[in-house]
């Protein structure tokens, strides 16, 4: 008998990780853990730590074979740490800590894990699909499943030989894990798979906005489709994944660049979907209100995405603050709206005509070419506001400053490497 044990019990020793998650769980639901997993059919175990089979643990998560087929099995094998074939509730509350209070990497890891159904240490473009389709439909209930699975897992397989012209396409774990950072949706749906126990409400599940649009859209064909939403909103807070509200489309409001900086000047945070002349579908999130300004602004929550033929998500790399341009009446810089890269070479930009655009690889998204061509013709264009600007926040018009009247000549001397001693002073 171990010194004082007597005091408290006679207790096993019990690993750091397992007394740590407990500690991360409210005592209560704690509780209420423990109680489900005792009353599922075949559980057994000690009073603390109940054990349940991979059937009884699938039932306690609502997760039936007909949907989830083999990602059940490999998300029960991914749990149990003891490789027994059954789930102590200890190695529960581990995992979940990890998917819960996880870093990235580590919520990758547990996702890996989940997709890679034949445990051979990789998950190839078949487990891929798989696991995309029951995220989906779990998410979203849409019936496009098949169709959001070949773009994703396509995507995965670009970035596999980006670097490896002859690879399969499969993903090993740190490969994986890098391309859940292209695609946070679906490691994030995945883990929250273990918050499914009853009576508790998911935090880590992504919310698909509402899609608002006035009765002029009706029978017209959108970009956005709702199949694509969850995958977008993974890059998203949840405060922006409520209502999203139509501004522009070019079918309805036409090309012109002064009718979409009309509808949406100051409106708030934006997506902007581009469809180009060969039908590939790409775009980028912009968090600040578009205005005209002689230089980049926004902020590092900006994104690049593509969507058709496959999809993707290109994050900011911090590398430098070049998230959103937006000119307009400009003689000398260009004129239009878009995101990264370098003036003149941007990693997405719709010129003011909005017949053309340009995309080149950029070192503000680490993004490849998101369109057909680096230079590329555009068919349609659309916009959506994600969150309106609070009613006391400045409206983004024109600076009060007589030193910002003149910012496409600033920023012109600024290319051309002159010093600007106004710098520091206003008025």
């Amino acid at each position: 008998m171990k010194p004082w044990s007597w005091l408290w019990g006679s207790q096993e020793a019990r690993a750091p990780d397992v007394v740590a998650a407990e500690r991360s769980i409210p005592k209560d639901d704690l509780l209420r853990m423990k109680a489900a997993f005792k009353t599922q059919t075949g559980a057994s175990g000690t009073k603390d730590n109940p054990i349940l089979p991979f059937a009884g643990f699938k039932a306690l998560l609502h997760m039936t074979d007909a949907l989830w087929g083999d990602i059940a099995d490999s998300l029960c094998r991914a749990v149990d740490r003891s490789r027994r074939g059954e789930i102590a509730f200890e190695d529960f509350v581990v995992a979940l800590r990890r998917c819960e209070r996880g870093s990235d990497a580590e919520r990758a890891g547990f996702a890996f894990g989940v997709l890679d159904a034949d445990g051979d240490g990789r998950v190839g473009r078949t487990e891929l699909e798989a696991g995309v389709r029951a995220c989906a439909a779990v998410v979203g209930g849409e019936s496009e499943t098949d169709d959001v699975a070949g773009r994703v897992a396509l995507g995965a397989t670009k970035m596999c030989r980006s670097g490896d012209p002859d690879s399969t396409g499969s993903l090993d774990q740190g490969t994986f894990e890098m391309w859940s950072k292209k695609v946070p949706s679906v490691s994030l749906v995945l883990c929250s798979l273990l918050q499914r126990w009853p009576g508790q409400s998911p935090t880590l599940s992504i919310h698909t906005p509402r899609l608002e649009m006035d009765d002029q859209w009706t029978g017209k064909e959108l970009l956005l489709k709702h199949s694509w939403l969850w995958l977008l909103c993974g890059g998203l807070p949840s405060q922006q994944c409520l209502k999203w509200h139509l501004l522009f489309h070019s079918s309805v409001h036409g090309k012109s660049f002064n009718t979409f900086m009309g509808k949406v000047k100051g409106r708030g945070a934006t997506l902007m979907i581009v469809r180009d002349s060969e039908g590939h579908c790409f775009g980028g999130f912009a968090p600040l209100p578009w205005k005209k300004q002689g230089s980049f602004y926004g902020d590092y929550s900006s994104f690049l995405f593509t969507l058709d033929p496959h999809y993707s998500m290109y994050k900011a790399s911090g590398s430098n603050d070049h998230f959103q341009w937006c000119g307009q009446g400009f003689s000398q810089l260009p004129n239009g709206v878009g995101f990264g890269g370098q003036v003149g070479h941007f990693g997405l930009f719709i010129d003011s005509t909005f017949d053309g655009g340009m995309s080149r690889p950029s070192a503000t998204f680490s993004s490849p070419c998101l369109a057909s061509a680096q230079t590329f013709g555009v068919k349609d264009v659309e916009c959506w506001l994600v969150e309106p600007v609070e009613d006391d926040e400045l409206a983004p018009g024109d600076s009060s400053s007589v030193l910002d009247k003149y910012k496409e000549d600033q920023r012109v001397m600024e290319l051309a490497g002159k010093q600007k001693y106004s710098d520091g002073y206003r008025d």
